[in-house]
Protein backbone atom coordinates (compact mmCIF):
# COMPACT_ATOMS: atom_id res chain seq x y z
CA UNK A 1 0.00 0.00 0.00
CA UNK A 2 1.36 3.61 -0.90
CA UNK A 3 1.45 6.26 1.68
CA UNK A 4 1.16 9.83 1.51
CA UNK A 5 1.56 12.68 4.01
CA UNK A 6 -0.71 15.07 5.70
CA UNK A 7 0.60 17.60 7.64
CA UNK A 8 -0.65 20.45 10.41
CA UNK A 9 1.01 23.55 9.85
CA UNK A 10 0.89 26.82 7.73
CA UNK A 11 3.45 25.20 5.09
CA UNK A 12 5.05 22.46 4.38
CA UNK A 13 7.44 21.42 1.74
CA UNK A 14 7.33 19.75 -1.54
CA UNK A 15 8.55 16.34 -1.71
CA UNK A 16 8.44 12.80 -2.59
CA UNK A 17 6.51 9.88 -0.39
CA UNK A 18 10.08 8.04 -0.10
CA UNK A 19 11.34 7.86 3.73
CA UNK A 20 14.07 10.48 2.84
CA UNK A 21 11.44 13.24 1.73
CA UNK A 22 9.34 12.41 4.89
CA UNK A 23 12.48 13.40 7.13
CA UNK A 24 12.75 16.06 4.63
CA UNK A 25 9.15 17.48 5.11
CA UNK A 26 9.59 17.01 8.66
CA UNK A 27 12.67 18.85 9.22
CA UNK A 28 10.76 21.67 7.07
CA UNK A 29 7.80 21.77 9.13
CA UNK A 30 9.73 21.58 11.71
CA UNK A 31 11.79 24.67 10.37
CA UNK A 32 8.29 26.63 10.28
CA UNK A 33 5.63 25.48 12.76
CA UNK A 34 6.21 24.53 16.41
CA UNK A 35 4.74 20.69 16.79
CA UNK A 36 5.00 19.67 13.64
CA UNK A 37 3.17 16.22 12.93
CA UNK A 38 2.56 13.78 9.86
CA UNK A 39 -0.16 10.91 9.89
CA UNK A 40 -0.05 7.92 7.21
CA UNK A 41 -3.22 7.70 5.50
CA UNK A 42 -3.94 5.93 2.03
CA UNK A 43 -3.23 7.62 -0.95
CA UNK A 44 -6.55 8.68 -1.97
CA UNK A 45 -7.56 10.17 1.78
CA UNK A 46 -4.33 11.94 1.29
CA UNK A 47 -5.21 13.90 -1.72
CA UNK A 48 -8.54 14.78 -0.72
CA UNK A 49 -6.84 16.55 2.37
CA UNK A 50 -4.37 18.16 0.26
CA UNK A 51 -6.92 19.58 -2.27
CA UNK A 52 -8.34 20.95 1.36
CA UNK A 53 -5.59 22.48 3.29
CA UNK A 54 -6.35 22.93 6.51
CA UNK A 55 -6.70 27.37 7.13
CA UNK A 56 -4.78 28.86 9.67
CA UNK A 57 -7.78 29.98 12.77
CA UNK A 58 -8.06 33.73 14.01
CA UNK A 59 -8.67 34.72 17.29
CA UNK A 60 -12.22 36.01 17.60
CA UNK A 61 -11.75 37.98 20.71
CA UNK A 62 -8.60 40.43 18.33
CA UNK A 63 -11.15 40.55 15.20
CA UNK A 64 -14.17 41.76 17.17
CA UNK A 65 -11.50 44.43 18.68
CA UNK A 66 -10.27 45.68 15.56
CA UNK A 67 -14.05 45.92 13.91
CA UNK A 68 -14.90 47.69 17.45
CA UNK A 69 -11.65 49.84 17.16
CA UNK A 70 -12.57 50.98 13.12
CA UNK A 71 -16.50 51.83 14.22
CA UNK A 72 -15.48 53.85 16.98
CA UNK A 73 -12.70 55.66 15.12
CA UNK A 74 -14.83 56.44 12.14
CA UNK A 75 -18.18 57.45 14.34
CA UNK A 76 -15.42 59.63 16.75
CA UNK A 77 -14.14 61.31 13.35
CA UNK A 78 -18.18 61.81 12.06
CA UNK A 79 -19.30 63.37 15.68
CA UNK A 80 -16.23 66.17 15.03
CA UNK A 81 -16.67 66.65 11.56
CA UNK A 82 -20.48 67.45 12.54
CA UNK A 83 -19.69 69.49 15.95
CA UNK A 84 -17.40 71.81 14.12
CA UNK A 85 -19.87 72.27 11.42
CA UNK A 86 -22.56 72.79 13.44
CA UNK A 87 -19.94 75.67 15.63
CA UNK A 88 -19.24 77.36 12.23
CA UNK A 89 -22.99 77.69 11.88
CA UNK A 90 -23.58 79.15 15.09
CA UNK A 91 -20.77 81.48 14.69
CA UNK A 92 -22.06 84.87 14.55
CA UNK A 93 -21.52 86.07 11.12
CA UNK A 94 -18.81 88.92 10.73
CA UNK A 95 -20.38 93.01 10.14
CA UNK A 96 -21.31 93.59 6.45
CA UNK A 97 -18.23 95.91 5.26
CA UNK A 98 -20.09 99.30 4.13
CA UNK A 99 -18.65 100.96 0.72
CA UNK A 100 -18.49 104.19 0.53
CA UNK A 101 -20.54 106.31 1.76
CA UNK A 102 -21.15 109.76 0.14
CA UNK A 103 -23.00 112.90 -0.07
CA UNK A 104 -23.44 116.04 -2.73
CA UNK A 105 -24.71 119.07 -1.93
CA UNK A 106 -25.74 122.14 -3.38
CA UNK A 107 -27.14 125.84 -1.88
CA UNK A 108 -27.31 129.05 -1.05
CA UNK A 109 -24.32 131.40 0.71
CA UNK A 110 -25.44 134.20 3.20
CA UNK A 111 -21.37 135.49 3.76
CA UNK A 112 -19.89 138.69 5.59
CA UNK A 113 -16.46 140.03 6.49
CA UNK A 114 -14.21 140.63 4.01
CA UNK A 115 -16.95 140.42 1.66
CA UNK A 116 -21.05 140.86 1.97
CA UNK A 117 -22.65 138.60 -0.60
CA UNK A 118 -25.32 136.00 -1.64
CA UNK A 119 -23.64 133.10 -3.77
CA UNK A 120 -24.08 129.32 -4.83
CA UNK A 121 -22.41 126.53 -3.19
CA UNK A 122 -21.49 122.89 -3.91
CA UNK A 123 -19.82 120.09 -2.01
CA UNK A 124 -19.31 116.92 -2.14
CA UNK A 125 -17.66 114.51 0.86
CA UNK A 126 -16.97 110.78 1.23
CA UNK A 127 -15.80 108.62 3.77
CA UNK A 128 -15.06 104.53 3.73
CA UNK A 129 -14.54 102.65 6.98
CA UNK A 130 -12.65 99.32 7.26
CA UNK A 131 -12.03 97.17 10.87
CA UNK A 132 -8.78 99.07 11.00
CA UNK A 133 -8.58 102.04 8.52
CA UNK A 134 -10.37 105.12 7.44
CA UNK A 135 -10.73 107.33 4.41
CA UNK A 136 -12.27 110.46 4.17
CA UNK A 137 -12.09 113.11 1.13
CA UNK A 138 -14.53 116.02 0.60
CA UNK A 139 -14.13 119.53 -1.45
CA UNK A 140 -16.50 122.42 -1.62
CA UNK A 141 -16.37 125.87 -3.52
CA UNK A 142 -18.42 128.92 -3.85
CA UNK A 143 -19.24 131.74 -6.33
CA UNK A 144 -21.52 134.64 -6.13
CA UNK A 145 -21.57 138.51 -6.42
CA UNK A 146 -20.08 140.34 -3.40
CA UNK A 147 -19.05 143.82 -2.60
CA UNK A 148 -16.09 143.84 -0.45
CA UNK A 149 -15.54 146.26 2.48
CA UNK A 150 -14.22 149.80 1.62
CA UNK A 151 -14.41 149.52 -1.69
CA UNK A 152 -17.97 150.16 -4.09
CA UNK A 153 -17.27 147.68 -7.00
CA UNK A 154 -18.51 144.21 -7.17
CA UNK A 155 -16.61 141.22 -6.52
CA UNK A 156 -17.02 137.45 -7.14
CA UNK A 157 -17.16 135.17 -4.49
CA UNK A 158 -14.50 133.19 -5.17
CA UNK A 159 -13.00 130.04 -2.74
CA UNK A 160 -12.38 126.48 -3.00
CA UNK A 161 -11.15 124.01 -0.24
CA UNK A 162 -10.45 120.55 -0.19
CA UNK A 163 -9.39 117.70 2.15
CA UNK A 164 -7.96 114.03 2.62
CA UNK A 165 -7.44 112.28 5.54
CA UNK A 166 -6.40 108.69 6.03
CA UNK A 167 -6.59 106.87 9.69
CA UNK A 168 -5.37 103.63 10.70
CA UNK A 169 -6.53 102.17 13.95
CA UNK A 170 -4.18 100.49 16.42
CA UNK A 171 -6.90 100.00 18.91
CA UNK A 172 -10.77 100.60 18.83
CA UNK A 173 -10.41 104.51 19.70
CA UNK A 174 -6.78 105.43 18.53
CA UNK A 175 -5.18 106.03 15.46
CA UNK A 176 -2.30 107.76 13.93
CA UNK A 177 -3.30 109.49 9.88
CA UNK A 178 -2.41 111.95 7.65
CA UNK A 179 -4.46 114.95 6.50
CA UNK A 180 -3.83 117.08 3.30
CA UNK A 181 -5.28 120.30 3.03
CA UNK A 182 -5.54 122.53 -0.29
CA UNK A 183 -7.61 126.09 0.22
CA UNK A 184 -7.76 128.96 -2.09
CA UNK A 185 -9.63 132.02 -1.38
CA UNK A 186 -9.69 135.29 -3.57
CA UNK A 187 -11.37 137.51 -1.16
CA UNK A 188 -9.13 137.19 1.16
CA UNK A 189 -6.19 137.43 -1.73
CA UNK A 190 -5.12 134.16 -0.87
CA UNK A 191 -3.85 132.32 -4.53
CA UNK A 192 -3.72 128.95 -2.04
CA UNK A 193 -2.56 126.84 0.61
CA UNK A 194 -1.25 123.55 1.13
CA UNK A 195 -1.10 121.98 4.62
CA UNK A 196 0.13 118.20 5.17
CA UNK A 197 -0.39 117.14 8.78
CA UNK A 198 0.35 113.63 10.25
CA UNK A 199 -1.14 113.19 12.92
CA UNK A 200 -2.17 110.97 16.13
CA UNK A 201 -5.62 111.07 17.45
CA UNK A 202 -7.87 109.16 19.82
CA UNK A 203 -11.79 108.33 20.17
CA UNK A 204 -12.88 109.94 23.45
CA UNK A 205 -16.50 108.48 22.50
CA UNK A 206 -17.23 105.80 19.93
CA UNK A 207 -20.77 104.47 19.50
CA UNK A 208 -23.25 103.71 17.57
CA UNK A 209 -24.84 107.19 18.29
CA UNK A 210 -22.11 109.40 19.08
CA UNK A 211 -18.52 110.18 17.78
CA UNK A 212 -15.91 112.37 19.62
CA UNK A 213 -12.65 112.60 18.45
CA UNK A 214 -9.29 114.89 19.18
CA UNK A 215 -6.07 114.67 17.07
CA UNK A 216 -2.73 116.88 17.15
CA UNK A 217 0.14 116.58 15.04
CA UNK A 218 2.49 119.03 13.50
CA UNK A 219 2.00 120.56 10.07
CA UNK A 220 3.99 121.87 7.11
CA UNK A 221 2.11 124.72 5.59
CA UNK A 222 3.18 126.15 2.05
CA UNK A 223 0.86 129.25 0.81
CA UNK A 224 0.90 132.11 -1.32
CA UNK A 225 -0.88 135.69 -0.99
CA UNK A 226 -1.90 137.85 -4.23
CA UNK A 227 -0.73 141.12 -5.07
CA UNK A 228 -1.89 144.20 -3.87
CA UNK A 229 -1.03 147.54 -4.53
CA UNK A 230 1.48 148.33 -1.35
CA UNK A 231 2.96 144.79 -1.87
CA UNK A 232 3.98 142.00 -4.05
CA UNK A 233 3.05 138.48 -4.32
CA UNK A 234 4.20 136.72 -1.18
CA UNK A 235 5.01 132.97 -0.81
CA UNK A 236 6.01 131.43 2.30
CA UNK A 237 6.42 128.04 3.63
CA UNK A 238 6.66 127.56 8.03
CA UNK A 239 6.03 124.72 10.40
CA UNK A 240 3.02 125.29 12.81
CA UNK A 241 1.17 122.75 15.07
CA UNK A 242 -2.34 120.96 14.07
CA UNK A 243 -4.75 120.48 17.00
CA UNK A 244 -8.87 118.86 15.48
CA UNK A 245 -11.59 118.12 17.16
CA UNK A 246 -14.51 116.70 15.36
CA UNK A 247 -17.79 115.65 16.97
CA UNK A 248 -21.36 113.65 15.65
CA UNK A 249 -24.56 112.91 17.03
CA UNK A 250 -27.57 110.87 16.21
CA UNK A 251 -30.65 112.72 17.43
CA UNK A 252 -33.30 110.39 15.85
CA UNK A 253 -33.30 108.30 13.11
CA UNK A 254 -33.43 111.03 10.40
CA UNK A 255 -31.47 113.98 12.04
CA UNK A 256 -28.13 114.29 13.32
CA UNK A 257 -25.63 116.98 14.11
CA UNK A 258 -21.76 117.31 14.25
CA UNK A 259 -19.42 120.16 14.90
CA UNK A 260 -15.49 120.50 13.63
CA UNK A 261 -12.97 122.56 14.45
CA UNK A 262 -8.73 122.87 14.01
CA UNK A 263 -6.66 125.30 15.05
CA UNK A 264 -3.50 125.86 13.54
CA UNK A 265 -0.44 128.30 15.05
CA UNK A 266 2.69 128.78 13.66
CA UNK A 267 5.86 127.37 15.23
CA UNK A 268 8.03 130.75 14.97
CA UNK A 269 5.25 133.32 14.77
CA UNK A 270 2.74 132.43 17.25
CA UNK A 271 0.64 134.26 18.21
CA UNK A 272 1.13 136.64 14.99
CA UNK A 273 -0.02 133.94 12.73
CA UNK A 274 -2.39 131.39 13.60
CA UNK A 275 -5.33 129.72 11.88
CA UNK A 276 -8.90 128.55 13.02
CA UNK A 277 -11.37 126.45 11.04
CA UNK A 278 -14.92 126.06 12.73
CA UNK A 279 -18.21 124.56 11.44
CA UNK A 280 -21.25 123.42 12.98
CA UNK A 281 -24.69 121.93 11.41
CA UNK A 282 -27.38 119.89 11.31
CA UNK A 283 -29.12 117.72 8.86
CA UNK A 284 -32.62 115.96 8.69
CA UNK A 285 -34.49 113.55 6.46
CA UNK A 286 -36.90 114.98 3.56
CA UNK A 287 -37.10 111.45 1.86
CA UNK A 288 -34.95 108.73 1.95
CA UNK A 289 -31.50 109.77 -0.01
CA UNK A 290 -32.44 113.72 0.29
CA UNK A 291 -31.43 115.61 3.26
CA UNK A 292 -32.00 119.57 4.03
CA UNK A 293 -28.93 120.89 5.88
CA UNK A 294 -28.24 123.71 7.84
CA UNK A 295 -24.34 124.71 8.62
CA UNK A 296 -22.29 127.99 9.96
CA UNK A 297 -18.33 127.97 9.39
CA UNK A 298 -16.00 130.79 10.83
CA UNK A 299 -12.95 131.07 9.39
CA UNK A 300 -9.74 132.90 10.91
CA UNK A 301 -6.79 133.91 9.39
CA UNK A 302 -4.50 136.66 11.01
CA UNK A 303 -1.63 136.19 8.41
CA UNK A 304 -4.30 138.63 5.79
CA UNK A 305 -2.86 141.69 4.13
CA UNK A 306 -3.22 145.16 5.35
CA UNK A 307 -6.44 146.09 4.81
CA UNK A 308 -8.42 142.58 4.90
CA UNK A 309 -10.53 141.10 7.57
CA UNK A 310 -9.23 138.07 9.59
CA UNK A 311 -12.76 136.33 10.18
CA UNK A 312 -14.89 135.20 7.49
CA UNK A 313 -18.41 133.54 8.46
CA UNK A 314 -20.82 132.13 6.34
CA UNK A 315 -24.40 130.56 6.79
CA UNK A 316 -24.77 127.69 4.17
CA UNK A 317 -28.70 126.40 3.69
CA UNK A 318 -28.21 123.08 1.20
CA UNK A 319 -29.88 119.82 0.35
CA UNK A 320 -28.17 116.88 0.20
CA UNK A 321 -28.20 113.74 -1.53
CA UNK A 322 -26.93 110.44 -0.05
CA UNK A 323 -25.54 107.57 -2.46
Amino acid sequence: MSVGILTRGRASCTGGFSPLARVQVGSCLHRQVALPRYTIASKPEAKKKLANPVQPKHNPAFIFTMKNTLILAGGLGISLLFANQNARAQQAPPPEQKGWETVAAAGLTIQSGNSESVGATVSIDTKRKWDWDEVLLGASGGYGKSSSTGNNRSRTTDYVKGYGQYNHLFTDRLYFGLRVDGEHDGIADLAYRLRIAPLAGYYLIKNEKTTLSFDVGPSFVIEEREASATSPRDRQEYFALRIGEKFEHKLTDTTRIWQTAEYIPAVEDWPDRDLINFEIGISTKIISNWDLQVKYQVNYDNGVKYGKETTDTRLIAQTAYTF
